[in-house]
């Protein structure tokens, strides 16, 4: 898999679909498969607990389901490869 680096890969607006200020970074982690993001996201959540508890808590709780759901699918493809190999 080409290694392509920071790149403009997502167009970013607010939620009411107004545009955001072009001058600031901002950076798109796709947690849900990204454990590297994940790591992220908690440190972020720790890092935020005292200021604002309850993002770090809906982060914390969100992320628990993503690692679940990647425990699903690592389990899933286990499964496949299984099959694979059992079929010869």
């Amino acid at each position: 898999m080409e290694q392509k680096g920071l790149y403009g890969k997502y167009q970013i607006a607010h939620a009411d679909g107004s545009p955001v200020n072009p001058e600031r970074f901002r950076f798109v982690l796709n947690a849900s498969t990204d454990k590297a993001a994940r790591e992220a996201l908690r440190y972020y959540a720790a890092l935020i607990q005292e200021k604002n508890p309850t993002l770090a808590d809906d982060l914390r709780k969100a992320l628990d389901g993503c690692a679940f759901q990647d425990s699903l699918r690592q389990i899933e493809n286990a499964g496949r490869l299984l099959r694979h190999v059992i079929k010869g």
